[in-house]
């Protein structure tokens, strides 16, 4: 008898317990080509857009599976996602969080965060999540649009910017990772619509999948006038062409961490008073911290 935890297609062998911590260990079926990010990393010039594609209608699968079942990942990134004979399966669900209310797939902030905190990779975290407001499965939908950027551009987001919170208050005002150039734009839509600020906007999981999966099938067809296919296979012309660059963050900068949403809260709150911010939405790239200098003495107080 095979057996296998819901929301994933990865067979479990067996469960273990650590002497000395006493932590329970779940042995899983083994992803011979490690996580999405490492399989990228090596492979990115050799993917089709077909096989970027039925890569992510698999991530779509399990995560169906998953918020079907009343729960939320929160702490989804490539980095949980595994590559197994070029199937991928969403792993690592220990920190998966029962909905409070599973018809509308909602989780209200509990004591687990007194102190303020998530638990998170930041690029990958939804605005609602950094700023410690009460989210719904819309933070994995919004995870999973950021995940898309990464399979474009073939490197992880915002890779070479400082993890602080400066780059967590202008991805809650709006700051979103980059896709390749060529890219097809139906593809680029979808992502943007999945990392929407407003979590009411974003499509959900089975929107995103039949999307996907009708792309995926136009790719198998034989009609060579289908525009989908004719933007898919643009799009792998360029691949080849496009310069990947070497990784500026090690690896460890991409392990989940403790985000502290109470600080950045108070931050967003007090730049949307600065009129300077508007320039800011104009011109995502200037610098916020001068705001810090000025509100330090209101920030000692939430740290």
């Amino acid at each position: 008898m095979k057996c296998y935890l819901w929301g994933s297609r990865l067979e479990i062998y067996g469960l273990t317990q650590n002497t000395e911590t006493k932590e329970y260990l779940m042995a899983f079926q083994y992803a011979d080509n490690g996580n999405l990010h490492k399989f990228l990393q090596k492979n990115f010039k050799d993917l089709t857009w077909k096989t970027k594609l039925k890569l992510l209608i698999d991530i779509l699968w399990d995560l169906h599976k998953i918020h079907d079942a009343g729960y939320i990942l929160s702490d989804f990134h490539s980095g949980n996602v595994l590559i197994l004979q070029n199937q991928s399966y969403v792993s690592d669900l220990g920190l998966a969080k029962k909905s409070y209310n599973v018809e509308l797939g909602s989780f209200k902030q509990t004591d687990d965060n007194d102190s303020g905190g998530i638990y998170g990779v930041l690029p990958y975290v939804a605005p609602e999540f950094l700023s410690g407001q009460e989210f719904t499965s819309a933070v994995d939908i919004y995870s999973f649009g950021v995940i898309m950027s990464e399979m474009s551009a073939g490197r992880r987001p915002f890779d070479g910017n400082q993890f602080d919170d400066e780059l967590a208050v202008k991805i809650c005002f709006g700051l979103r990772p980059e896709f390749a150039p060529g890219t097809p734009d139906c593809y680029i839509e979808l992502a943007k619509q999945c990392m929407n600020s407003d979590p009411l906007k974003r499509p959900n999981c089975w929107n995103v999948y039949f999307k996907l999966e009708r792309w995926y099938k136009s790719m198998e067809s034989s009609d060579e006038a289908d525009e989908i296919k004719k933007q898919f296979l643009a799009a792998d012309m360029l691949i080849k062409e496009l310069t990947i660059f070497s990784p500026k963050h090690p690896d460890f900068m991409y392990t989940s961490k403790i985000i502290n949403a109470r600080r950045i809260s108070a931050m967003k709150t007090n730049y949307s008073n600065y009129t300077m911010l508007q320039n800011y939405q104009v011109n995502p790239s200037i610098s916020l911290k001068f705001l810090l200098k000025t509100q330090s003495g209101f920030l000692e107080k939430i740290y």
